[in-house]
């Protein structure tokens, strides 16, 4: 450990350095080691891996001469070697040179800068640079004994890219300490290069882009071209089954009555009809359906159908049911029926059947197509954009497609592209859709594929596997680029393919080109560096150690001027900053001094009066706050006399209530007041509610001359202003004159407000304490009075409980029970009784009257604070459940005799005889209270003669 203190910083980088070369070696040999395991143990991979471990070899030993101070001699070996691995792997395997030559410059300058002196820094970059192009060359000229091995251009781009980075983080982490003319060599060899590499980077992906547009238009146009053959040829078909549905002998003959048309004269011209129909494409067409509006087959050419088309019914199939729905034309899509070959699909064009007058549907014709027409029109678009190129077409089904054509593999015709589950498969199968001998090809399983072709963006390109696109046996060609429309005349859809190698295969040429104009970019910049390097480093040094020099303390240096460029005229200016600076650094330094005394002058008054309003504010009894506010001021800003004066209720005087001079306590025990007026500096302050200063009492027309306060000699005062109200004056007075400016009266108003708040704050408080105090006064009162009327009806209760049982037994007030019931406190006895219990007595209280005590007994251990605690709290729960029920109580007994007062009020307005209204009012009494008798007697007491009446 100390031998690693004792190394230098350039000793210790080379050491790091030198391990993590170690450590890539090994990564790499570990890389070709498996890779040679794998088949590819040829004579260039032996000769690359025996670079390697001598690579591993030499920047171990260059770590160990880091360490003995010999680490530039280390370093320079282990680069050596590290051209030659890199030169040997370049002309040896495919495709590795410019990222490797690219990676290789990065680690060189980053070694060199942080490990080496400036001149071998220069020669070891020319070197790299030189062994980089030679590199790059290898994959220009590509020499025939090179040989690919998997993945090695992904891993050497990764190794660029890490190598990259590594020299980014160093260089900005160590540039600070790069010498001038290595920081000028790094940044401008790093903006050449990346200028370089932008422009590359920006070529090529023009380039792509542009290569994989066109691709993609003429892709695109391709599909449209294929997608416009289709609709030609559904159209064309389409456009004959429905002219021949429009003919008017097919709706006159299905208006016949069934059991009529055998022997209807129209019977042989329609069965003429039918046959000339399938003769017109007998390659592709099947026969014809002539279908009633029930779905019954009338006529069909099919041929094998023939027998059977008495007992054969269409009116669950799609191509019967969607002209019935919709009027229109319809094309279906391909299914599979029992007969004749239940692997041969077919689809139908399919046209409604209306009377000429009416328009009345009464029934379909439908064209029976061979599905392998479709195989045929799809297999003909191929080659379209290549050799490999293709088209398919879909058909969206039960949520997935089925591929009704593919241009390369008519094996997978009738396929469905997604994974779907049995059961809808057999589902499938039992409306025709699916062929029940084909249940292991069913589905392609590519939902991948699936997904891309239900995209619904227009011009959706996406790419495929070759393995879909090429049959079994043929080569690898790498991905299929595809792009898929809608056809218009059906709702499927059309794809076609190309290898996805075509679109690129022009980008290796435009590559080689912009490899060979990054070349000659990165030479004539790096010569350009070097030179300009050690044409701006010479002046910049001369003019470094001049400042150096100056910042010693040499004021009398100065930096030669060697030309008059930005240089020169920056080694004049600092000359000319020399001549200045030691004219103006003392009175630099003393405005500085000055500012800053200023500065903290103004600072610690702000801080004081903080801190005196924070102190104010704490303080909530008036006659405590108002003392220890003029004494806080007066201690913390040192004046001879601060006063607080508050304005009486009738606003006609300042009295003052504080003072921390002795002559200020004689005023106080004086009543010392001032009349709210101009008569003084304080009763001005008070009625024009802003500051008045008097920077010399002696010359000041309200000054008051007051004998008990005789040394002062200026004098401010503040009125304490709460929103629209004048609280008082807060009033200060200095043994020296002009003892107080304009940014003292800023700082004395903040402290004046935060006075004035804090006596808002602690009258306010007071008001409401004793508001409170008399709230609860007055609500104790009303429940004692309330709870004493209510126990006095009442005998005492007494209840114990034992185990499981609750008892009455007889009240006893033994002393401990009344000292508890008069003092309110618990009493916890310290000692068992006879029984060896201890005894806890609490009172039941509620609104300050106590209304019982609870004896409570423990045995074993005396009561602790935490059961005491438990019971008072359960006993204020009872308390308060207590008072809770009493004004229940009391309200219950409100409203009934509220209740009982209507009611009594109802009965005496239903009559107007003063008889019957004093009997209702006896009876109605009475009831109400329960009463066992009750008199009215409405008469002077003296008369003899008068109403009356009772209830009993």
């Amino acid at each position: 450990m100390n031998a690693l203190e004792n190394l230098t910083p350039q000793q210790r980088t080379a050491r790091l350095f030198s391990f993590g070369v170690a450590a890539v070696s090994l990564l790499f040999l570990g890389l070709f080691s498996y890779t040679m395991r794998l088949g590819y143990a040829e004579w260039q991979t032996w000769t690359i891996w025996g670079g390697l471990v001598l690579l591993l070899a030499t920047s171990l030993y260059a770590a160990r001469l880091s360490r003995v101070g010999r680490h530039e001699w280390g370093i320079l070996s282990m680069l050596g070697v590290m051209f030659l691995l890199e030169l040997a792997s370049s002309f040896l395997v495919r495709d590795v040179g410019t990222a490797l030559g690219a990676g290789i410059v990065a680690i060189t300058l980053t070694i060199s800068a942080g490990t080496l002196q400036r001149r071998p820094i220069t020669r070891i970059f020319l070197t790299s640079l030189v062994v980089g192009l030679l590199a790059t060359m290898a994959d220009l000229l590509a020499p025939s004994w090179r040989m690919a091995l998997p993945n090695a251009q992904l891993f050497v781009l990764g190794f660029s890219a890490l190598a990259t980075a590594a020299f980014a983080i160093a260089t900005l982490r160590e540039f600070r300490a790069y010498p001038l003319p290595t920081k000028l060599l790094v940044a401008l060899v790093s903006l050449t290069m990346a200028a370089s590499l932008g422009q590359t980077i920006f070529t090529l992906s023009s380039m792509q882009n542009a290569l994989r547009v066109n691709a993609q238009q003429a892709l695109l146009g391709a599909a449209q071209q294929s997608a416009a053959e289709v609709d030609r040829y559904l159209n064309s078909n389409l456009a004959t089954v429905e002219a021949s549905a429009q003919l008017p002998i097919l709706a006159e003959y299905l208006q016949t009555p069934k059991e009529e048309r055998t022997t209807s004269s129209l019977d042989s011209d329609i069965n003429q009809f039918m046959r000339n129909l399938r003769s017109a494409d007998k390659k592709n067409i099947s026969g014809y359906i002539l279908v009633d509006s029930n779905g019954q087959v009338v006529k069909d050419t099919t041929g094998y159908m023939y027998p059977y088309s008495a007992h054969t019914t269409y009116a669950q199939r799609d191509f019967f049911q969607k002209p019935m729905e919709t009027g229109q034309p319809y094309i279906s899509l391909p299914q599979f029926s029992i007969k004749p070959n239940p692997a041969t699909p077919y689809f139908y064009l399919a046209a409604p059947i209306k009377t000429p007058l009416e328009g009345e549907i009464v029934g379909v014709l439908a064209a029976r197509f061979r599905a392998d027409s479709l195989q045929n029109l799809i297999a003909s678009q191929n080659g379209l954009e290549g050799a490999h190129s293709f088209a398919a077409l879909y058909a969206p089904l039960a949520g997935n497609l089925v591929q009704l054509a593919h241009g390369t593999r008519p094996e997978l015709t009738h396929a469905l592209v997604g994974p779907e589950q049995v059961t809808t498969l057999v589902s499938l199968q039992n409306k025709g859709y699916l062929s029940l001998p084909y249940m292991t090809t069913l589905t392609l399983e590519d939902t991948a594929l699936l997904q891309a072709l239900q995209n619904e963006t227009d011009e959706a390109f996406f790419t495929v596997a070759s393995s879909y696109a090429l049959p079994e046996g043929q080569s690898d060609t790498g991905p299929f680029q595809g792009v898929h429309i809608s056809l218009q005349t059906a709702p499927w859809i059309l794809a076609y393919y190309e290898p996805q190698g075509a679109i690129l295969a022009g980008l290796r040429d435009q590559l080689r080109s912009s490899q060979i104009v990054s070349i000659g970019i990165i030479i004539a910049a790096t010569l350009l560096a070097v030179f300009l390097t050690q044409v701006i480093s010479r002046p910049l040094t001369h003019l470094e150690q001049a400042a150096r020099s100056l910042a010693e303390g040499n004021l009398d240096v100065r930096a030669p001027e060697t030309s008059d460029d930005e240089i020169g005229r920056l080694a004049n200016a600092f000359n000319s900053m020399a001549e200045q600076l030691k004219t103006t650094l003392d009175e630099m330094e003393e405005r500085i001094a000055r500012r800053t005394a200023e500065a903290e002058r103004r600072s610690g008054l702000i801080a004081t009066a903080a801190r005196v309003g924070r102190v104010a504010s704490q303080i909530r009894e008036p006659e405590r706050l108002l003392p220890q506010a003029a004494q806080l001021i007066s201690e913390r800003f040192g004046f001879y006399h601060v006063g607080i004066f508050l304005i009486d209720e009738r606003g006609e005087y300042a009295v003052l209530q504080a003072s921390n001079s002795l002559g200020g306590q004689r005023m106080l025990e004086k009543g010392h007041k001032l009349k709210v007026e101009d008569t003084s500096i304080v009763g001005y302050a008070a009625k024009h509610r802003q500051p008045r200063i008097a920077l010399d009492v002696g010359k000041d027309a309200v000054y008051f001359d007051n004998p008990n306060l005789p040394n002062t000699r200026s004098e401010i005062a503040i009125p304490l202003v709460v929103g629209d109200e004048v609280l008082g004056v807060l009033d200060v007075q200095s043994t020296e004159q002009n003892a107080f400016s304009e940014e003292d009266v800023e700082i004395m108003q903040l402290l004046a407000d935060q006075t004035a708040i804090a006596i808002a704050n602690a009258r306010l408080f007071a008001r409401n304490q004793q508001a409170l105090e008399e709230i609860r006064r007055a609500h104790e009162d009303a429940t004692r009075k309330a709870w004493q009327t209510l126990l006095d009806g009442v005998q005492d209760i007494s209840l114990s409980n034992f185990g499981t049982e609750t008892l009455p037994i007889e009240p006893v007030w033994d002393p401990a029970s009344r000292q508890v019931a008069a003092s309110g406190r618990p009493l916890a006895a310290s000692q068992p009784d006879e029984k060896g219990r201890y005894r806890l007595i609490l009172p039941v209280e509620t609104g300050g009257v106590t209304l019982g005590v609870v004896s409570a007994y423990k045995e074993g251990l005396p009561w602790s604070a935490i059961e005491i605690s438990l019971l008072e709290n359960i006993l204020r729960e009872l308390g308060l459940a207590l008072e809770s029920s009493r004004l229940f109580e009391e309200s219950r007994r409100r409203v009934q005799l509220e209740q009982a007062r209507a009611q009594v009020v109802t009965h005496l307005r239903e009559t107007l005889d003063t008889q019957a209204m004093l009997r209702i009012a006896a009876q109605e009494i009475r009831k109400a209270l329960d009463l066992p008798e009750v008199s009215v007697r409405v008469a002077h007491p003296s008369s003899s003669d008068e109403p009356s009446a009772s209830a009993a």
